[in-house]
This record gives C-alpha cells, sequence and structure tokens, in this order.
C-alpha cells in the first residue's frame, strides 16, 4: 500500500476515536448499567430466592379444659367382689404454656400462611371419683379416689391469617402431631385396717393428637402482634399402670380414652424479618 494511503487511514482512525469520546450520541451505545429505580428493570433482577423463609416466634398461655377420668367397673377371676368406678365427669381448668416456632410465608395481598413447630404443656389435671368396693349394693363401701394426668403435645401446625385494614389478622388453625399423657399418683382413702382396694402403678402412653382453632391477632407495634384464640385439641388415651390388690397382680386398669382438651389462649408473636 502506498505509503500516502497508509496515512490517510491512521488519520481516518484517530479522529473517529476521539468523536466517540466526546460525542455523547456515540458515547451512548457503549454499556448502560441498570437503573435501581425503574420498577420494569427491578421486576427483570432475579428474586431473593430466601424470600419465602420469614421466620416467627409465638409464645401463648392461655386455661385449658378437660374432663379427666371415665367410670368403668373392674373385677378379679374367682373373685365376687366388684370394683366400681364411678368418675365425677366435671371440668377441670388448669394453665396452659405454649410456643410455636416456623416461618411466615405471604400468599397473596390479603392471606398470610404460618407453617412451623409448637409445643404445648398445660399443667397437670386431677381425676377424681367415687370407688363402690362390694360383693353386692348392701354390703358395699365407697371410698374417694384420684389421679393425675400430665399432658405434653408436640404439633406441626398451620395458621392461616388474612387481613384487614392491614392491621387486624382473623385467623384459622390446625396441627398434626404427637400427645404425651402421663398418669400418676393413684390413691383412694380407705381408713387403716378396714379392707384392701387396688391401687395403680403410673403409666405414659404416647397417642396420635390433633387441633383445631380460630381467633384474631393484631398488629401492636413493627415487628409485633398480640392475639386470642380458642383450640380444640384431641389427645389421645391417658391410662394408669398395673394394678395390685395387696400383694396379688389385679386385672386391668383405670383408663381414659379420647382425652379432649378446650383451650382459651392469649398469644404474643414477634416477626423475625
Amino acid at each position: 500500500m502506498p505509503k500516502n494511503k497508509r496515512t490517510d487511514y491512521v488519520v481516518s482512525i484517530t479522529v473517529f476515536i476521539t468523536y466517540a469520546l466526546i460525542s455523547p450520541e456515540v458515547g451512548a451505545t457503549s454499556i448502560t448499567l441498570p437503573d435501581s429505580s425503574n420498577p420494569i428493570q427491578q421486576s427483570a433482577q432475579p428474586q431473593n430466592k430466601w424470600e419465602w423463609f420469614r421466620p416467627v416466634l409465638t409464645v401463648s398461655s392461655g386455661l385449658a379444659a378437660s374432663r379427666i377420668g371415665q367410670s368403668q367397673t373392674l373385677s378379679m377371676v374367682n373373685d365376687f367382689t366388684t370394683y366400681q368406678y364411678a368418675a365425677n365427669n366435671e371440668y377441670y381448668n388448669k394453665m396452659l404454656w405454649g410456643g410455636f416456632l416456623g416461618t411466615e410465608i405471604p400468599v397473596c395481598p390479603q392471606w398470610i400462611l404460618q407453617l412451623g413447630l409448637g409445643v404445648y404443656l398445660p399443667n397437670a389435671f386431677s381425676a377424681e371419683g367415687i370407688l363402690i368396693q362390694g360383693v353386692d349394693e348392701q354390703s358395699s363401701d365407697l371410698f374417694p379416689y384420684s389421679y393425675k394426668v400430665k399432658n405434653h403435645q408436640f404439633l406441626g401446625e398451620g395458621k392461616l391469617l388474612g387481613s384487614i385494614k392491614d392491621n387486624y389478622h382473623p385467623y384459622v388453625s390446625a396441627g398434626l402431631g404427637v400427645a404425651v399423657n402421663k398418669a400418676y399418683t393413684y390413691s383412694a382413702y380407705v381408713p387403716p385396717f378396714l379392707t384392701f382396694t387396688p391401687q395403680f402403678t403410673n403409666y405414659s402412653t404416647t397417642s396420635f393428637a390433633y387441633s383445631i382453632g380460630a381467633g384474631m391477632d393484631i398488629d401492636i407495634k413493627k415487628n409485633w402482634r398480640l392475639g386470642a384464640g380458642y383450640r380444640f385439641t384431641g389427645v389421645g388415651d391417658a391410662n394408669l399402670g398395673y394394678g395390685f390388690l395387696d400383694v396379688i397382680p389385679f386385672p386391668g386398669t383405670l383408663t381414659q380414652s379420647n382425652l379432649y382438651i378446650q383451650e382459651v389462649l392469649v398469644q404474643l408473636t414477634y416477626l423475625m424479618y
């Protein structure tokens, strides 16, 4: 290539580069960074994959009511004596303590779903009644008896909350899990040297448990909710252990099948996000 033409090419390239650096039209064709204030560009950016994980912690306290004890009749082989246990069948109210740890998932603008694990511990209930012991009605003796039942609930729970005026959240809840029921400290009041009555050992049962409930939570300040609700809980069986009459093994024991607990709760929720 002739020398004068090479010189013309060099001059042309130099002029073009200089024009590109100082011209806004050409400079604008370089690289454009995303504008964080542009909602269209924001929606195109990838979402946080952990956005669904919004941890919540709830502590609860309230009253639990239940009828403890069932009436039943026991006897021994080759013994004409019958042992009739007539339960009082009254409601007993006890304090209840509980906690829930889980995550809060926004389903849509008006609905929130909480999923997690709950633990609920009512104070021990008392079962009381009258033991009617004898061969016939005329010769029978009456002795008061009692024992205690302690219940622990471990549930996987779901809670669906609505929104009214942003601050009010009516909800329904449900739970499935297990309950541990311990029946213990059986005693019957019998005057000394009168007769022998069956005694029963302590025993714990693990049963399927479920709960359903409803209530209202209210936003009281940022990250805090205060609420109240009602729960109906089925916690399975509660049975005493094996029995003995003096030193003789006694067949049968006192049982409580289908134990139900009604609960009224006040709850404080902390939103950890």
